[in-house]
């Protein structure tokens, strides 16, 4: 580095054209280094240490959706086998209580029901 010999005494200061400069692209104090590339090439074999737990709670939450899904199904298929035990016992219900008012009735009742039936093709349709 070379010093200029007729640098003025007053308050304003010249940089010679010769000094060195330094680039000013951010804040004063601040360094931007690029990360060093690495030494060692990365194996196909090496799993990225994070990935791990990731694919173990992703397959924890699918092994826990599969399980909620059977549990489901399961509930689903309960709660239908009990609806058509009720509808059957309702049905052999209100058959038993047919035969029960059966025996109540003689022969001529029978034929006087017979003949309103025969009567009626809706009535026949309901019973």
């Amino acid at each position: 580095v070379t010093v200029d010999s007729d640098i003025s005494s007053g308050s304003s200061s010249q940089i010679p054209a010769a000094s060195p400069s330094v680039p000013t692209a951010g804040p004063p104090g601040t360094f931007s280094v690029p990360p060093a590339p690495s030494a060692v090439p990365p194996s196909p074999f090496d799993v990225p240490t994070e990935d791990i737990p990731v694919r173990a709670r992703t397959f924890k939450q699918m092994e826990e959706d599969r399980l909620g899904e059977e549990a489901a199904k399961r509930l689903h298929d309960e709660e239908m086998a009990q609806i058509e035990r009720e509808r059957a016992d309702v049905q052999r219900k209100r058959q038993q209580e047919v035969l029960d008012s059966a025996m109540y009735y003689n022969v001529s009742d029978w034929l006087n029901i017979w003949a309103q039936v025969e009567a009626n093709a809706s009535l026949s349709k309901t019973l």
